[in-house]
């Protein structure tokens, strides 16, 4: 669905359609809701969004004004024939390239009388949608089936390493700073009654810190070093020991280390802080 405010609709309209629309339908059919904005700040949003469009069970797409990053979405989740609910607000025209497929239509005004009709009229439409893709010969889902296509072929899930993670998430940080920074510099300034300057040398020290936040990650993936089970190393207080596992990554590795010396035993140790050296034995 549309994220920002389209011209001619208010401002927060989609998200008071996601909130007293889509959501309880969702819950009434089972699903738990998800939009693509309530879940950029831990990932990449257009990670986030390309994933949930070919793995997620179900999927709401809200045809309203028209938006073109929606039918683009729409599409990727059409090739790969995954079911999907149409809806559209009373006031938006249909498409033409999609108008055999069935959609819901729901009143823009979101009035107490029409609202709560549209809610189990989508609910159902969720669960007979469910039912219908796992059964062969199925309602029409997708153009992809109407034309008796191939679907595409969703890729499987690859979980991120540790390493990646990290300099994922240094990235991000990179793209919330440049989005504040940009809502400073086109905010209304209400006591000054104009617009929020940001002078040339506060906005390189915002990219200079972010880019930092990176290039730190990055010093940081390559200067720690990792220890593997059975590698000899020497402690300059406990002796020479043997590895006997790993965990963590970065700042947070720590490394459990067997010592040749009786009374010293078996111990857990900071690799940032042990200054640990490899044995050639």
């Amino acid at each position: 669905m549309p994220i920002s405010d389209p011209e001619s609709y208010s401002a927060g309209h989609f998200r008071r359609v996601y909130e007293f629309l889509i959501k309880p339908a969702c819950n009434r059919a089972g699903f738990q809701p998800i939009r693509a904005d309530d879940v950029y700040q831990a990932n990449h949003i257009v990670l986030d969004v390309l994933q949930r469009l070919l793995h997620a069970d179900m999927a709401i797409c809200d045809l309203s004004a028209r938006n073109p990053n929606v039918f683009y979405e729409l599409g990727m989740r059409q090739a790969f024939n995954r079911p999907v609910t149409l809806i559209k607000d009373l006031r938006s025209p249909r498409v033409f390239d999609i108008q055999g497929l069935r959609d819901i239509e729901y009143d823009e005004g979101l009035r107490v009388d029409t609202i709560e009709p549209t809610i189990e009229a989508v609910a159902e439409s969720l669960a007979n949608t469910w039912r219908s893709a796992a059964e062969a010969g199925g309602q029409v889902n997708s153009l992809v089936q109407l034309l008796g296509l191939h679907a595409a072929t969703p890729p499987q899930l690859k979980a991120l390493s540790p390493e990646g993670s990290l300099v994922l998430a240094a990235v991000s940080d990179l793209s919330k700073r440049m989005s504040l920074l940009e809502r400073a510099v086109r905010e209304p300034n209400l006591r000054q009654g104009g617009l929020l300057q940001m002078s040339d040398a506060a906005m390189a020290a915002v990219r200079s810190e972010s880019i930092a936040s990176i290039a730190e990650a990055l010093q940081e993936l390559s200067a720690t070093p990792s220890f593997t089970e059975g590698q000899r190393i020497c402690h300059r207080k406990f002796g020479n020991g043997t590895v006997l596992g790993s965990s963590g990554f970065g700042r947070d590795e720590k490394v459990k280390i067997d010592f040749d010396d009786e009374p010293t035993g078996r111990k857990t140790l900071i690799v940032q802080h042990a200054h640990l050296q490899l044995l050639n034995e």
